[in-house]
């Protein structure tokens, strides 16, 4: 498998894409690397220390309701300052962060209705 070519052709997937990641299911970091020129918003540290060990655990929780919700295709996650897309294929996880403004347009939507309907009573 060459890594490089995966992690070269996945930027080219879109400008807004930061950072490609790929852990095993083993929790082994396969690859872990921000597009050039972009700074990251944490440590390399910090990026792979997340990397290695939440997605694999993250995913195969996940998993667990396959048998009743059908196959897992992905899980996104919205910071302020970053959006993160999980995506399980066969043995791995890829990882890849997006500039913050990247549109999620039906989540977002629907995200700031239950914020809004939340504020009323907490």
């Amino acid at each position: 498998m060459d890594i490089n070519w995966i992690v070269e052709n996945v930027f080219k997937i879109d400008k807004k894409i930061r950072y490609v990641g790929i852990v095993d299911r083993e929790f082994r970091l396969i690859q872990s690397r921000m597009r050039v020129g972009i700074k990251s918003i944490t440590s390399d540290q910090t990026d792979r220390d997340f990397i290695s060990i939440v997605p694999p655990v993250i995913v195969n929780g996940l998993e667990k309701l396959q048998p009743t919700c059908g196959k897992l295709s992905g899980l996104t996650i919205r910071y302020e300052g970053v959006v993160l897309s999980l995506y399980p294929i066969a043995q791995y996880v890829v990882v890849i962060s997006f500039e913050p403004d990247t549109e999620t347009p039906f989540l977002d939507k629907v995200g700031d209705s239950v914020r809004k309907i939340m504020s009323q009573v907490t």
